[in-house]
């Protein structure tokens, strides 16, 4: 049995642990545990491979229905941005015999990645947003709302952003801590070498280099160019500012002065106002926000209640 047929069984195996214990709580902390187990597993591999963070051959191109309200789309991206892989999303169009409810076109999103991140990114993401249905149902019997309503839409938008926010804070503290043992460790080889935030990026090129067909490393090697000149452009402008002290001074003030009167007509326009969440029931999405808070991201599933510690 290949490597990643093991960690993705194990990963499965952990969700379906959660997801059949009634404790809703146990979502996004399944979710954490199986991303540290992900996280984990992508660096060794990277390690055993001499940090060559894969080929053409290893990535995968996954077209997937699902994200057609704004809440699964943006938590689908989150999923994929922390688990190493890349999305992006279109539509395609129903021919008149096929419409449900007359609607023209089909929203769908595409993963790409290596095999093992997409396929545990769509076990988590279909994981997660069954257990905020289960949540926005809990809720809407409660409330006496429907589930297909205002308030229950807007009750799913506050739990899947706040399930963001942590997932996303999970994953800047794992990388702070990394940093701190790197910094410790003076460079012992004792310590991984790989961080999370390098491999990241370099998985990032690496599934570009895969969407547009390009050879492996075009896109690191352009983008390496593009940090050396404008690392070379922002020395070339200090030793500028360092000679013409006066001169750069008076050219701040008037940049800072035009932003500042851009940005005062741009907010004083009629026609301007922030759309995002303008449709929202806010006190079903503080609802929503909250319960998703209320969930742990720091618990071990395993040790749940209910759960058996997985081998």
């Amino acid at each position: 049995m290949s490597e990643q047929i093991k960690i993705i069984e194990k990963i499965q195996k952990l969700l379906a642990l959660a997801g059949n214990n009634s404790n809703e709580a146990e979502a996004a902390a399944a979710a954490a545990k199986a991303q540290e187990m992900l996280e984990t597993y992508n660096l060794d591999m990277a390690e055993i491979e001499g940090h060559q963070t894969g080929d053409h051959a290893q990535r995968t191109n996954e077209k997937t229905q699902g994200a057609f309200y704004r809440y699964q789309t943006e938590l689908w991206s989150e999923l994929a941005n922390i688990n190493f892989c890349t999305m992006f999303t279109g539509k395609t169009y129903v021919p008149m015999e096929e419409r449900v409810r007359n609607v023209k076109y089909k929203r769908y999103f595409k993963l790409v990645g290596r095999k093992v991140n997409v396929q545990i990114t769509l076990n988590l993401g279909n994981y997660l947003l069954a257990a905020i249905e289960r949540l926005t149902k809990d809720a809407c019997k409660v409330q006496g709302e429907p589930t297909t309503g205002r308030w229950a839409m807007s009750f799913r938008e506050g739990c899947t952003l706040r399930l963001r926010i942590k997932l996303r804070d999970r994953r800047r503290q794992r990388e702070q801590e990394q940093a701190k043992a790197k910094a410790n460790s003076h460079g012992s080889s004792d310590g991984r070498s790989l961080m999370v935030v390098d491999y990241a990026e370099a998985e990032a090129d690496a599934n570009n280099d895969f969407i547009f067909g390009y050879e492996p490393g075009t896109t690191a090697a352009r983008r390496k160019m593009r940090e050396a000149q404008a690392q070379a452009a922002n020395a070339e402008r200090e030793q500028w500012e360092r000679d013409n002290p006066e001169k750069a001074a008076r050219q701040k003030a008037e940049q800072d002065a035009r932003t500042e009167k851009f940005w005062r007509k741009f907010n004083n326009r009629k026609s301007y106002q922030d759309k995002r969440y303008g449709h929202v029931n806010h006190s079903a999405m503080n609802k929503g926000y909250d319960q998703a808070d209320s969930i742990s991201l720091d618990e071990q599933v395993e040790y749940g209640k209910g759960a058996a510690k997985l081998g």
